[in-house]
């Protein structure tokens, strides 16, 4: 099976769980959101952050993305940035 190379989607469903060296353009949502709760649950914040941002990215509007952006914002203290990723929400 070939896959196409950009497609971090793809080689998640195949159990490559490196979901963070997709590329920065990933086919769908899924994978910067899967990543970024994986980083959430090991207390790897900043790269959470950034995959729920990469989320954001694609679809400003998606709340949950926006709402687990600001969640690890106010875990790491920053309240002024987790206020307003929740306004984003």
């Amino acid at each position: 099976m070939r896959l196409k190379p950009s497609c971090g989607e793809a080689y998640y469903y195949l159990g490559e769980q490196r979901a963070w060296k997709m590329s920065s353009r990933p086919c769908s949502l899924v994978p910067s959101m899967r990543s970024g709760t994986i980083h959430e649950k090991r207390g790897e914040l900043d790269q959470a952050i950034d995959m729920y941002g990469r989320s954001l990215s694609l679809d400003p509007t998606h709340a949950r993305a926006a709402y687990s952006r600001g969640a690890c914002h106010n875990m790491k203290g920053n309240i002024a940035q987790a206020l307003g990723a929740w306004g984003s929400a």
